[in-house]
């Protein structure tokens, strides 16, 4: 069934094909009253195989984002086409919001986690949707580990043109309370983790004189929480390695940056919910509301809201921006 032409930005002529491709693709129909169908003439639509679909631009307000593999519908241009886009902590969360992103804007991916079966589920269905993706197996925390993922993305793809430094780990607990091991675990994924992957990919990008590093870091990168003191010291720490290596590598053709999430609907803030049940005796669904609370706009971020700016920041839009902490944060800002 190909698909109808719109005349404009707005109501298309027919919804009827929209639902069908969100059925196939598990998604609600819902999700159709909450977009808008850009025209296929659109700048935003890129080029493809067979004839062009409608392209929907999610909002994120009154719908969850409608789910892979319909993303590669969802009005990314091919911005990213051949570049090599090296994605720690990939196989799930934002990681994996990230990768889809990428792969939707023609990146080949590198999924690169510790966690063997994940990687490869989401590297198959970026091949399937018909993206370029390998599964690498990545402990952010050693760094012959790193060298090790870095060769083999040589070897399989090309040099690392994108770097998201996205692997990540949290505990809470009152700081009397916290042991050196969790201590020690949380600076050395959060922090040590991206110092040893910049480390390794950077001379590359200096020689090619190309190249964009992202780091996903937190709120908790600029203001503190209680019971996170170590988390809270690592991200900052995240946030200094950003701004201390972009101007290092600022007249080389190379950006550095941070995007800084609030409350973000993954796996990890869902421990977050399970450790405040245990705690604290409250239902699982107090717990999450009172997580919500804490973004001004209340409710949690969805994962590909951070995809869209990590997109934007490994773009050619974004060559004169580095050094720079962006907040997905539902406007809750630095203090």
């Amino acid at each position: 069934m190909s698909a109808r032409r719109t005349t404009s930005v707005g109501k298309p002529e027919s919804r009827e094909y929209v639902r069908s491709l969100l059925s196939v693709n598990g998604a609600s129909s819902n999700a159709v009253a909450s977009g808008v169908l850009l025209s296929q003439r659109s700048p935003l639509a890129y080029s493809h195989q067979g004839p062009p679909p409608p392209i929907i631009m999610p909002t994120y307000h009154g719908f969850l984002w409608p789910g892979w593999p319909l993303c590669w519908l969802v009005g990314f241009r091919r911005v990213l086409t051949d570049r090599v886009a090296f994605i720690t902590g990939s196989g799930r969360g934002i990681g994996r919001a990230i990768a889809l992103a990428f792969a939707a804007a023609g990146a080949r991916v590198v999924i690169a986690a510790r966690s063997e079966d994940e990687i490869h589920t989401v590297a198959n269905e970026i091949g399937k949707a018909g993206g370029q993706a390998i599964p690498v197996s990545c402990d952010v925390t050693s760094a012959l580990s790193v060298a090790a993922a870095v060769q083999e993305t040589t070897q399989r793809f090309d040099p690392v043109d994108i770097l998201v430094n996205n692997a990540g780990y949290v505990d809470s607990a009152p700081l009397t309370r916290v042991t050196e091991e969790t201590w020690n675990r949380t600076i050395a994924v959060n922090l040590t983790g991206t110092f040893l992957c910049v480390r390794e990919m950077l001379p590359s990008m200096i020689n090619r004189k190309r190249g964009r590093i992202i780091n996903i870091a937190s709120t908790a990168a600029e203001i503190g929480y209680p019971y996170t003191a170590a988390y809270c010291a690592a991200k900052h720490g995240v946030l200094g390695l950003t701004r201390a290596t972009a101007l290092e590598v600022a007249s080389k053709g190379i950006t550095v940056n941070a995007i800084c999430p609030g409350w973000v609907d993954t796996e990890m803030t869902a421990r977050s919910v399970a450790r405040i049940v245990r705690t604290t005796g409250r239902s699982a669904s107090e717990a999450r509301s009172a997580l919500e609370a804490m973004n001004p706009q209340r409710r949690l971020i969805q994962p590909e809201e951070v995809a869209d700016l990590a997109v934007w920041f490994a773009g050619d839009e974004a060559a004169g921006v580095t050094g720079q902490a962006y907040n997905v944060a539902d406007g809750k800002g630095s203090t």
